[in-house]
C-alpha cells in the first residue's frame, strides 16, 4: 500500500495518525456532499405533474368524473410514492395535447409514450419499455379483407391518428411512407371517417379501439381483422424541461420501474383496471337508459 494507508508506530490506543485524520475528513466531506446532492434532487422534485393518453383503457383514460385513471397512472403513482414524491394528474382532451404539454414542460411526465427518431431527443425515455401495445385494423362490419401482407393495406384507403406513434418496427416505418394513411385528429375522427365510408380501415391500438367501440356501442357496425398489423413498445417519458430531469432522480425512478417489471406489477394493474372500465361503461349505459 502507499504511505497514506500505512499505520504510524507512534499512534496511541485512542489516538489517530495525521493520515487517518485526513482520510476521515475526506470521508465526511464526501458524505456531506452526497447527502446534499441527494437532498437537492429530492427538493427539486418534491412535487410533479403527470399525464397520459385520455382514451387508452385500461392503461389510462378520463373517467366520468373527469379524472385521469388507469393502470399506467397507478403504476406511476406507486413508483413516485416509493420515492417520496408528491404528484398530481393533468388530463387533456387528446393524446396529442398530452404529448405536446409534456414536450413544453407544462407537465413533468407522460406515463406511456412510443419512441420515434424524432421524439427520442425530445424526451427522457425510461428504459426498459414496460408496455407493449398491439396494432389492429378496424373495418366496417362485414367489409373485412384478407390481411396477408402490408400490400393489402397499401392498396386501400386508411386512417391513423396524427399523434399515434407506431415506433421503429418495420411496420412503423411504413406508416406515412408506403402505407399512406390519412391523419385523423383523434379516435372519434378516425371512426367518423370509417363509418362515413371516407376510408376502408383504421389503424389503431387494440386497447383504445376496443374501448371506443364498447363505450359507443359500435360492435354491430365495426369489427377488427383477426390478424394483427403490428406492435409497439411504450415507455414512461419525462420532459427534458422538467425540474426532475437530473440524472440521480431519473436513475432512482428507473430502478423503481425495473423492480416493478420484475414482479409484473403493470400486468396485474391492467387486469384490475379492465374490470373497472367495464363497470364504468355498464353504469354509463344504465344512466343513459334511465334518462331516455
Amino acid at each position: 500500500m502507499g504511505l497514506l494507508f500505512s499505520q504510524s508506530k507512534t499512534e496511541g490506543q485512542f489516538g489517530m495518525t495525521r493520515e487517518h485524520a485526513i482520510i476521515q475528513l475526506c470521508f465526511v466531506i464526501l458524505l456531506t456532499f452526497g447527502l446534499h446532492t441527494a437532498a437537492s434532487a429530492k427538493d427539486q422534485c418534491d412535487s410533479i405533474k403527470l399525464t397520459a393518453h385520455p382514451n387508452d383503457p385500461p392503461a389510462s383514460w378520463v373517467n366520468s368524473d373527469g379524472k385521469l385513471v388507469g393502470a399506467s397512472i397507478t403504476l406511476a403513482e406507486q413508483l413516485l410514492t416509493q420515492m417520496g414524491v408528491n404528484f398530481e394528474t393533468v388530463a387533456f382532451s387528446t393524446a396529442g395535447q398530452a404529448v405536446q404539454a409534456t414536450l413544453r414542460g407544462e407537465v413533468d411526465m407522460i406515463t406511456a409514450l412510443g419512441m420515434t427518431l424524432n421524439r427520442r431527443p425530445q424526451f427522457n425515455y425510461i428504459q426498459p419499455a414496460y408496455y407493449r401495445k398491439l396494432v389492429v385494423v378496424v373495418v366496417r362490419k362485414n367489409e373485412g379483407f384478407r390481411l396477408l401482407s402490408y400490400d393489402d393495406l397499401k392498396i386501400r384507403r386508411g386512417t391513423s391518428g396524427s399523434s399515434i406513434s407506431f415506433g421503429q418496427s418495420d411496420f412503423g416505418k411504413l406508416i406515412g411512407v408506403e402505407i399512406a394513411t390519412q391523419q385523423s385528429v383523434d379516435i372519434k375522427d378516425s371512426f367518423d371517417k370509417l363509418l362515413s365510408g371516407e376510408v376502408e380501415y383504421n389503424l389503431l391500438y387494440r386497447t383504445a379501439a376496443e374501448a371506443w367501440i364498447t363505450r359507443n356501442d359500435l360492435w354491430n357496425k365495426v369489427e377488427m381483422l383477426p390478424v394483427l398489423a403490428g406492435s409497439n413498445d411504450y415507455f414512461m417519458a419525462w420532459s427534458r424541461l422538467s425540474k426532475c430531469r437530473n440524472q440521480k432522480f431519473l436513475s432512482e425512478f428507473t430502478e423503481a420501474l425495473v423492480n416493478s417489471n420484475n414482479v409484473e406489477a403493470f400486468a396485474k394493474l391492467l387486469s384490475q383496471y379492465e374490470s373497472v372500465f367495464v363497470e364504468e361503461v355498464v353504469l354509463e349505459r344504465a344512466d343513459s337508459l334511465r334518462i331516455e
